[in-house]
């Protein structure tokens, strides 16, 4: 048996050797972290136990908030049982596993690489130790690498040369479709692979020999090498240029490989090839930095790319071109003459772009006489010899043209390559415009909307339930007198409304919250500026997979509306009071005159009745002037009770109430209306008034349905000239000698306080025609 002495030294040993594992564990700058494991049956239960300072830093969870946690816990249900999957894979291995994961943890959403390596005690796995490095900057490097590679073959793909991307390990990343078909490598998946794949094996080593040139001295190269394919061996001059990152680190290679076969039959042939194969992959590698530098305005870009096309097609004149219809406006220009201006604008057939827009595709030719335009206004007013021009797409519409030109012709007709590297910048310029189109437009629409919410005092609100955020409308601001730049929160919101109307406005929002009830009010602020506004606050809840998310609405500044109806108020109250002292004061002394008449027009002899009958006509007259004053005052009120009333019924009463001599009513429809039949009485006792009065005793009068919402009273008598249509519902407008002009106002005054609008038109035998739209009309 060991004595005492090895036992305290076995245990210092092992006391020592949990102080070195737990400095290491607190001290390794990888993130790790310790799970416990309990196995039943065929179940496993992982528990989370402890983790070092560089997980709690990466990850945002502490110590904590980590023990006693299981993955389904602390990841929630559908990532926790991913994670959970790769520790049962550990722990049925038992072996160290590795594997890339992406973790949405409260530090943030992240990419981690992640090894897992198990503890084992009497041949059972009872703990797993994790060790997690953050691999966001690799995969985001990983992802630029691909966007690089989508952008490259959208500009490459129409090329007629092979092109291609490679990594350091000498993997492909991109290829266009000239160099799938160099490779016979059809429609499957080129990424991963490697010359080893798609060329014999010493061609294979001499392009990774190529290839290291570029990596290691970060120089561009052009070799020739021999690529054999399904029908034959083809000769490659194939340039390699280094890819940069934004730290000026080689992170790819470009290659661009043109058949030169036929070039090497004869040497003033292969050089004359070279040289435009060297230029034009000057141009694109050009056209690649214009494009992709991000510094330099759509403007800049197009300008820049205008003087390559210049260059590399050795044409004077570069033009961006806007058409519409025949006028042809000059966008943008390269013109070394200084002849031709932005903005300049020409007759479009009197530019060869007439021919790309008859064609609706490229045209080009080097020498006008050999294309046989002399006789084109181009030629013959501009003297113009050589010339492509391209069609600009915006949104599928053509847009214009996008063309270079000279005065001299060229020496060499105009290549399928150089038409392509024109048309590969008119897309592009076509994307840009629109995309340029696409932002001005929203930012009209920005603006426009900031506009609207000035004018019609309408701000928008937002607050999210989770962070208890609340997001205000620049009109929100200005409404409650704070700066752009406050934030306040929901309380502090409520807290801006009138101490009288806060706890209506808080219960209001309470129950938004919580059962999703909207809410439409009109109460009172005070701002920040001490002063108190009327606003109608509506609010709706946002639902998301049933459960209220958010709340947001409207807010709306109706100050001026409410101070109106006030004063609406009092002005319908001082006319109340006047008309009361008509209804009394005049009609009581009238009335005792009217009696008094009658009496002396009874005993009078036949001498005084010719005094007598024009002084009870005038009383009679006054009667009816203090009843239409009466009618008038009163009309623009508010509405009664309103009811579903047949117009039958109605419109034969109010004709039987009016003297109609020998007139005639025809009722053309029977259909019923509502409104409040005592008001309409007036309103077609009037209208029936006035077409006898003015159509004569024998006038037709029809009363009809125009629309769903839509009725007419209709006469054939001499009709109202178009000039009077509005004139006849002011107050006073009469033609009749013994007419107040209250009748047709009373007619408006009603029909608007109904919510109607009412208008006069021709009738269909000349005489007047009132159409009212009845969808103001409460429904019941």
């Amino acid at each position: 048996m060991p004595d005492d002495s090895d036992i305290e030294r076995d245990r210092a040993i092992a006391g020592e050797s949990r102080n070195v594992y737990e400095a290491i564990f607190r001290e390794m700058s990888d993130a790790v972290f310790l799970i416990d494991v309990e196995q039943s049956d065929e179940d496993y239960t992982f528990t989370y136990r402890r983790n070092n300072a560089s997980h709690r830093e990466q990850s945002g969870l502490s110590e904590d908030e980590l023990r006693g946690q299981t993955p389904q816990e602390l990841l929630a249900d559908e990532q926790g049982t991913v994670v959970a999957e790769n520790y049962q894979e550990c722990v049925e291995k038992g072996e160290t596993i590795e594997y890339e994961e992406k973790l949405e943890l409260p530090g943030g959403t992240s990419d981690w690489q992640t090894k897992l390596t198990p503890i084992t005690d009497s041949g059972q796995v009872t703990q797993i130790v994790g060790v997690a490095r953050d691999i966001t900057g690799k995969k985001e490097q990983e992802r630029q690498l691909k966007r690089i590679h989508r952008r490259f073959e959208t500009v490459m793909e129409t090329m007629s040369a092979a092109v291609f991307l490679k990594d350091a390990d000498g993997q492909y990343l991109m290829m266009n479709q000239a160099c799938r078909e160099l490779f016979n490598a059809g429609d499957q998946d080129i990424v991963g692979l490697t010359d080893d794949d798609l060329v014999p094996p010493d061609t294979a080593e001499q392009a990774r020999t190529d290839d290291q040139r570029v990596f290691e001295n970060g120089e561009v190269i052009e070799v020739e090498e021999t690529v054999p394919t399904t029908a034959g061996n083809t000769v490659r001059l194939t340039r390699k240029s280094p890819v940069y990152d934004e730290d000026g680190e080689i992170v790819a290679l470009c290659g661009v490989s043109t058949d030169i076969t036929e070039r090497k039959q004869a040497k003033q042939q292969l050089e004359e090839s070279k040289e435009r194969v060297t230029e034009q992959n000057t141009a694109l590698e050009s056209l690649a930095q214009i494009i992709t530098d991000t510094e330099r305005t759509v403007d800049q870009q197009i300008t820049d790319l205008l003087d390559l096309g210049t260059t590399y097609l050795d044409l004077d004149v570069g033009i961006l071109s806007e058409i519409d219809g025949s006028e042809y406006t000059v966008r943008n220009v390269v013109d070394p003459s200084k002849g031709i201006s932005p903005g300049d604008s020409f007759d479009l057939t009197d530019t060869y772009c007439s021919l790309v827009y008859d064609a609706d595709s490229p045209v080009s030719f080097h020498s006008a006489t050999d294309r046989g335009v002399k006789d084109h206004p181009a030629y013959e007013k501009q003297g113009i010899e050589s010339y492509i021009g391209v069609p600009v797409f915006v949104e599928d519409q053509r847009y214009g043209t996008l063309n270079f030109s000279r005065p001299e012709s060229r020496e060499e007709a105009i290549t399928d390559a150089e038409e392509s590297f024109v048309r590969i910048m008119a897309q592009w310029m076509g994307t840009e415009l629109n995309r340029q189109q696409r932002e001005e437009e929203l930012e009209r629409t920005s603006k426009f909307l900031q506009e609207t919410q000035a004018v019609a005092k309408v701000g928008g609100w937002e607050v999210s339930l989770q962070s208890e955020r609340m997001r205000w409308s620049d009109e929100l601001y200005r409404i409650h007198g704070l700066p752009l730049d406050a934030n306040p929160t929901p309380e502090e919101g409520i807290e801006f409304y009138h101490p009288e109307d806060r706890d209506t406005i808080r219960e209001a929002f309470d129950r938004l919250t919580t059962e999703g009830e909207p809410y439409d009010l009109e109460l009172r602020i005070v701002t920040a500026d001490d002063e108190v506004r009327w606003v109608r606050t509506r609010g709706e809840p946002r639902y998301e997979n049933d459960e209220i998310v958010a709340v947001h609405g409207t807010f709306q500044d109706i100050t001026e509306r409410k101070e109106r109806e006030q004063e609406l108020r009092r002005q319908n109250s001082r006319l109340n009071e006047f008309a009361s002292v008509v209804s009394h004061d005049l009609r009581n002394p009238l009335n005792v005159a009217q009696a008094r008449a009658t009496i002396l027009q009874q005993r009078a002899d036949d001498e005084l009745q010719e005094h007598l009958t024009p002084l009870v006509n005038s009383l009679d007259r006054m009667e009816s002037i203090i009843e239409d004053t009466l009618t008038l005052a009163r009309q623009g009120e508010t509405v009664g009770d309103i009811d579903t009333i047949s117009l039958v019924d109605l419109v034969g009463k109010c004709w039987a109430g009016v003297e109609t001599a020998e007139a005639t009513l025809e009722i053309e429809e029977e259909f019923a209306i509502r409104g409040d039949r005592d008001r309409l009485r007036h309103v077609f006792e009037n209208l029936f008034r006035n077409a006898v009065e003015h159509g004569g005793e024998d006038v037709t009068v029809w009363v009809g349905r125009a629309a769903e919402d839509c009725i007419y009273v209709e006469d054939d008598g001499p009709g109202i000239p178009a000039d009077d249509h509005d004139a006849v519902f002011e107050p006073g407008h009469t033609s009749a000698t013994d007419g107040m002009g209250f009748g047709l106002t009373i007619v408006k005054r009603i029909a608007e306080a109904h919510g109607w609008e009412v208008a006069i038109t021709d009738g269909r035998y000349g005489g007047a025609r009132f159409e009212f739209d009845t969808t103001g009309v409460p429904d019941e």
